[in-house]
C-alpha cells in the first residue's frame, strides 16, 4: 500500500469517529500518525508530498485538512464540532490525489 493510499485508508477510518475517547494516540490526525508525512518528511517541507504537489505549499495548507484540524481540537476541548464532516472533506481530497496520480 502506498502512503497515499494508507493516509486515505487512516482518514476513512478515523471519520467515523463521533467522541474524542475512540481515538487512540495513533488515530491522531498528526503529521507523527500520517504515512505521507512520514514519507515526505513533514519538517523538511513536505517537498515531493502529493499534497504538496497539488497545493504547491506544504504542512497541508490550503487543503481541508486545516479545518479538520480545527474540528479535532474543538472536539477534544469538549465544544460542538463538525468533526464528520471536516474529516469527510479530507478523505474526499485524499482520494482526489489518487486519481490525479493514476497512472495513463
Amino acid at each position: 500500500m502506498t502512503p497515499l493510499q494508507q493516509s486515505i485508508a487512516h482518514w476513512k477510518r478515523i471519520a467515523g469517529f463521533t467522541h474524542i475517547d475512540e481515538f487512540k494516540d495513533s488515530d491522531r490526525p498528526t503529521p507523527n500518525n500520517c504515512a505521507l508525512c512520514k514519507k515526505w518528511a513533514y519538517l523538511r517541507g513536505c517537498e515531493g508530498c502529493p499534497v504538496q504537489t497539488k497545493t504547491g505549499m506544504g504542512y497541508c495548507l490550503d487543503t481541508p485538512y486545516t479545518t479538520a484540524d480545527n474540528e479535532f481540537k474543538a472536539m477534544s476541548a469538549g465544544f460542538d464540532n463538525n468533526w464528520p464532516e471536516a474529516s469527510k472533506a479530507e478523505v474526499e481530497f485524499l482520494e482526489s490525489l489518487e486519481s490525479d496520480n493514476a497512472p495513463g
